[in-house]
């Protein structure tokens, strides 16, 4: 479709009025109202980038459901370094590129009888857009990484090939290549939760798709806090958007 609010919001309203095939991708040259993480909002010149959502039948015990956000994320990387690039996850659903954002993943499941029975994969990739606002941590593109122009079909089924691939895989699969992929980890880190600033070495993320920090010799997992900085190769601190 030329447009649309946002392909999240489509496919719920879809949903709603009649059922739809696993694997549907709905696709938009433009969304007004594009979403991201937390209430962030997706901004995308019109017919530049990947807008997509995904429609996923499931079976996920609520307690794994951490496996769906995780294999989407490890599929966009994964198909990013096919392409020759050096992808990394920041947690919790940000995909980068050597310290630039790439790519952002909204992922809406809904559970029923303590599972996970469908999964809408909101999917926003820079393509061939190559000027972006200016961010904490600046936005970059397939393009603006390789000088190259992508036909956005091509990007697609090459994303679509890669999430059916890491769905076909075990939860402890994916959490080990969500984990290798995972942006800052070893490193010092600065997060923010219920207003209070917390630091400590990044670890990992544990199986429920918590933030593990190390402060001493302890660690400490959260669920609701938003990165704020991660010390940079030249221990710097590197603000995170």
């Amino acid at each position: 479709m030329t447009e649309t609010t946002s392909t999240n919001n489509y496919t719920s309203e879809l949903l709603r009025q009649s059922v739809i095939p696993d694997w549907t991708a709905v696709v938009a040259s433009y969304q007004s109202s594009g979403r991201g993480q937390r209430t962030k909002s997706w901004q995308s010149d019109p017919g530049m980038n990947l807008l997509c959502t995904v429609f996923r039948k499931v079976q996920v015990a609520v307690e794994q459901q951490f496996f769906v956000s995780a294999a989407t994320a490890v599929a966009v990387c994964d198909f990013l370094k096919a392409q020759g690039l050096a992808p990394s996850i920041k947690w919790p659903n940000d995909i980068m590129i050597d310290q630039h954002k790439v790519a952002g993943l909204l992922i809406e499941n809904q559970v029923a009888r303590q599972a996970i029975e469908q999964s809408i994969i909101g999917i926003g990739l820079n393509v061939n857009q190559r000027e972006f606002d200016d961010f904490p941590w600046t936005a970059t593109s397939l393009s603006l990484q390789t000088g190259l122009i992508y036909d956005l079909d091509v990007v697609l089924n090459g994303v679509l090939n890669a999430l059916k691939n890491t769905m076909k895989q075990s939860f402890e699969e994916v959490h080990a290549q969500y984990t290798h992929y995972l942006f800052g980890r070893g490193k010092w880190c600065e997060v923010t939760q219920s207003g209070q600033k917390i630091s400590g070495v990044l670890e990992g993320v544990s199986r429920e798709g918590e933030l593990m920090l190390r402060q001493e010799h302890v660690i400490y997992s959260y669920a609701n806090a938003s990165i704020l900085s991660i010390e940079s190769d030249d221990q710097g601190s590197s603000p995170v958007n």
